[in-house]
């Protein structure tokens, strides 16, 4: 169970960026546009990326067969490119550019989220896999928590520093998961790792659709609630830049 977490601060990376975007780019948002309505539509373009992105990459991956692994070319991939463009997004110079790199990210995080949450069953043991996702999941509970207490004083210092911060944690991440992935991230012969790994019903690699993912399907009624969040900010809170809270 101690590989899990060190697997943890993939999603812990996951975590932490998508509720500093979730908190502050509203904000940014909010210097072109009015409506709270397009806000909340702008910030739900993840959902669409994800709909359709996701579950192809996370079939990709189960087919994938390097080095590295099944997934960690995803995560190889992806979580430079994410952490360059959240870093990128307080520095847009106008809405076209911050769409843009809003966009970007978007498709950079899809490209290792699945791979990332999939690399706790391809290494636990079935008995155990209850137990390592709530690590993960601890983990990830985590991220948002540290997001929630750290991420306010940062914008107040420097618009800036919480997507650098993100940028920096997703690249740390990156390094640990490279570093402890050790051996096991080299794939087993094929026809071993056919007589070995003999999937399950519900196994990752037996099931027919990643849309049946528990992971994937039980997000969405986190994510619905994406574009009502600038509402609740703005007109319930009555949040602002000048009174954001932990001060």
């Amino acid at each position: 169970m101690k590989k899990t977490w060190w697997l943890g601060f993939g999603f812990f990376s996951i975590s932490l960026t998508w509720s500093l975007y979730n908190a502050f780019v509203p904000y940014f948002l909010e210097t072109f546009i009015s409506s709270v309505a397009v806000i909340g539509f702008l910030m739900t373009l993840d959902n669409y990326v994800a709909l359709f992105l996701q579950p192809y990459i996370g079939r990709l991956s189960d087919r994938t067969d390097t080095r590295f692994g099944k997934r960690m070319p995803y995560l190889i991939a992806g979580m430079p490119l994410s952490a360059l463009f959240v870093s990128l997004l307080p520095f847009h110079r106008n809405l076209a550019a911050l769409v843009a790199f809003m966009l970007l990210l978007n498709l950079s995080m899809a490209v290792f989220r699945s791979p990332t949450i999939a690399l706790m069953p391809d290494i636990t043991p079935e008995p155990k896999r209850t137990r390592a996702n709530g690590i993960i999941n601890f983990m990830g509970g985590v991220a948002a928590i540290i997001a929630f207490a750290l991420g306010s004083r940062l914008f107040k210092t420097n618009e800036a520093a919480p997507f650098l911060f993100s940028g920096l944690v997703l690249l740390l991440s990156l390094g640990i998961l490279l570093w402890k992935s050790g051996k096991s991230g080299i794939p087993s012969p094929p026809g071993r790792r056919r007589k070995k790994n003999r999937p399950g019903k519900w196994s990752s690699t037996a099931r027919p659709s990643s849309f049946s993912s528990p992971s994937f399907s039980g997000s969405y009624p986190i994510r619905g609630w994406r574009p009502f969040s600038p509402f609740t900010e703005k007109t319930i809170w009555g949040f602002r830049r000048t009174n954001l809270p932990f001060p």
